[in-house]
């Protein structure tokens, strides 16, 4: 029991444990300009939901020459990445500073608000590592900015061609794909590199095997890490479990999962009989399956519950009369190797196994199946 509360809380300790102490950011604007921006912003990539999104943190007033943050400190010993956000014409829209990175003390953080531009220098956190990371990834940056110029001023243009578009998308793909290959190499040579792999986060929006290839070639302190925990199960998802992907091929006891398709719909539903928010979603669902079984609606319940639980598991299916399939991934075997590590978790699927959603809710369950059965 104490194993599954400690798997169920791990997607919640990313911002409760990883920022606790207080740290005071003190923030200096160097630009050229006479009067400074009277308030700006500061965020960071702290966010359990997906760490790719940045989350607005604080906000701060200029007091003589700086602007001080008072900030949660981060006490794992891994930089996070930060940025300021800096309002322009009146607040109606914001520059986005250059990427800086803290950790867990006081820090004073010089930019340009002209241009967002981060001053770095020996003070900053992993300087030397960022100097060789943008030294090594100079030339394939540049190839980057001259393909995204040329892409927009192609939009922009009133006689732009679908033909010239498509060939400056492929000539961006074999670019991204020689950025790969780049990380690779990388990566084997600084596999301590926290700057290359908060890159890789923001780099990762869909699975490919060399993506996980690279983060295995991470040393341990980053792997092993909570924040490294967190992005792999994140890449896991995207592997398996992405909207539009066929339901992976799990087998619980030998007996595939999938077996039971056919309906137009099915609920695939993670869960253990010790957990409370599990348990707590059984009379929805129930109501639901009762209300919408007989139209092409399916559920499976499988539970991944321990040896010494069964029992327990046995006696929750009686008393809530869950009629479904119900099967037992006993000691979440399989489940595990899924990198399903949260519950409840849920799909829901088409009749083809095609995943529609991942974790709806029960209110939009319902309206999902009152709108299409």
């Amino acid at each position: 029991m104490k194993n599954k509360l400690l798997i169920l809380s791990l997607h919640f300790i990313f911002l409760t444990v990883f920022c606790q102490k207080k740290m005071i950011i003190s923030v200096r604007d160097e630009s050229d300009k006479k009067v400074s921006p009277q308030n700006i912003m500061i965020a960071s990539a702290c966010d359990k939901t997906y760490m790719n999104n940045y989350t607005v943190l604080d906000s701060s007033r200029l007091k003589g020459n700086e602007f001080l943050f008072n900030l949660k400190s981060i006490t794992d010993n891994f930089p996070r990445p930060y940025k300021l956000g800096i309002p322009l014409e009146k607040n109606k829209s914001y520059i986005n500073s250059e990427i800086f990175y803290l950790k867990d003390s006081d820090q004073t953080v010089k930019f340009d608000s002209d241009n967002g531009a981060v001053k770095f220098s020996k003070h900053n956190l992993l300087y030397d590592e960022i100097l060789k990371f943008n030294t090594f990834f100079s030339k394939i940056n540049s190839e980057k900015n001259i393909l995204n110029r040329k892409y927009y001023n192609l939009i922009k243009s009133t006689d732009k061609k679908d033909d010239s578009i498509t060939l400056l998308k492929k000539s961006f793909t074999q670019l991204l794909n020689k950025e790969n290959s780049l990380y690779e190499a990388y990566v084997k040579k600084n596999p301590k590199s926290y700057v290359l792999f908060w890159n890789l986060v923001f780099k990762v929006n869909n699975y490919q095997l060399i993506y996980e290839n690279i983060f295995k070639s991470f040393d341990d302190s980053i792997t092993k890490s909570q924040v490294g925990n967190i992005f792999y199960d994140k890449l896991m998802t995207l592997k398996y479990f992405d909207n539009g992907n066929v339901f992976p091929p799990m087998e619980v006891n030998g007996k595939k999962v999938t077996s039971a398709l056919g309906k137009k719909y099915t609920l695939i539903d993670f869960w253990f009989s010790y957990c409370k928010p599990c348990l707590e979603e059984m009379p929805k669902h129930k109501s639901i399956y009762d209300m919408y079984n007989k139209n092409g609606f399916e559920y499976i319940g499988i539970s991944t519950d321990r040896t010494q639980d069964i029992p327990n598991w046995q006696k929750v299916i009686t008393k809530n009369n869950l009629v479904w399939q119900n099967l037992i991934d006993e000691n979440g075997i399989e489940t595990t190797k899924f990198q399903i590590k949260k519950f409840p978790t849920n799909f829901l699927l088409d009749s083809q196994g095609k995943i529609i959603k991942k974790d709806i809710s029960s209110e939009e369950l319902e309206t999902f199946l009152k709108n299409n059965l």
